[in-house]
């Protein structure tokens, strides 16, 4: 990515990447924290899910009956224990104005290097709600610590005994 501002966060997790990319796509709902900073329902009981294969969207499905949902991505590459990529969009962004998020699954000693590289933020003014009134490095900082919080929820997850 060669966005000048793009939030990069890595973590690694103790199961392989194939397995690694399952509990990031299939156990999304299991991980990804509740409440207002992380969901687009807010308050709202949601579930968050990821539909397979190039195309798919990220929901947070609230009434599966009734089919609401809210989108919050898009997925542009879907390579299976290799990387997940797919346009983001949120509560703060309007119709067609989204971000990218590049995920990479790397083999090491310990199990797997997940990285998450937020990019896309330079088509957002400095007012934009998107930014919370934060711009350069301290918006960068609060993306970067929002994905760490998601990220390590997820390697606590993936190292759980009860995983579904």
């Amino acid at each position: 990515m060669t966005s000048t501002d793009a939030a990069t966060v890595t973590t690694v997790v103790a199961v392989d990447p194939a397995t690694a990319f399952e509990v990031f796509t299939e156990e999304v709902d299991a991980w990804w924290k509740h409440g207002p900073r992380y969901r687009a329902g807010g308050g709202r009981k949601g579930t968050m899910r990821f539909e397979p294969g190039v195309g798919g969207r990220l929901l947070e499905v609230f009434d599966e009956a009734e089919g609401e949902s809210f989108e919050q991505g898009r997925v542009s590459v879907w390579k299976p224990g290799e990387q997940l990529s797919f346009d983001m969009g949120g509560r703060d962004l309007g119709p067609g104005e989204s971000t990218q998020v590049d995920i990479r699954f790397e083999q090491v000693e310990e199990g797997t290097r997940v990285t998450v590289v937020h990019s896309g933020w330079d088509a957002f003014e400095d007012g934009h709600p998107v930014r919370h009134g934060l711009v350069g490095e301290a918006f960068q900082s609060m993306m970067g610590l929002w994905w760490a919080d998601l990220l390590v929820a997820m390697r606590r997850h993936a190292a759980a005994g009860d995983r579904a």
